[in-house]
């Protein structure tokens, strides 16, 4: 039975069990490299979503209470323009420090998920 052609193309195995091993293997690594396309772009919508509310936030709040000095103040729109732009300020600040943290968590994930050399 050795010297049959083989069917289909397929390479004799020396070892069943090692054949279905590596195929259950390959399969894995093939349904995780696709499970993780998904994940890596929710984590960077969620990325996004969450820089421009931190730069929107920064700005209504900013607004709101230089809004509300001038009300109470009796001023011109004055310190409503004064705190729109520190709060714009913050709130790119803010967004920066969110970047750099979740960067920083998505790099770490990459190192988990990298295997490293095996001795």
């Amino acid at each position: 039975m050795q010297d049959e052609p083989h069917r289909h193309g397929h390479e004799p195995q020396p070892d069943g069990d090692l054949g279905a091993r590596i195929a259950a293997l390959k399969a894995r690594r093939a349904g995780g490299e696709r499970a993780r396309g998904p994940a890596r772009r929710t984590r960077a919508l969620q990325m996004a979503l969450r820089l421009a509310t931190d730069i929107a936030s920064g700005l209504a709040v900013g607004g709101v209470i230089g809004w509300l000095i001038d009300r109470l103040a009796g001023t011109l729109p004055l310190f409503f323009f004064l705190m729109l732009v520190l709060g714009g300020a913050t709130g790119v600040r803010e967004a920066i420090r969110s970047m750099r943290r979740l960067e920083a968590e998505m790099a770490a994930g990459e190192e988990e998920e990298t295997p490293g050399p095996r001795a």
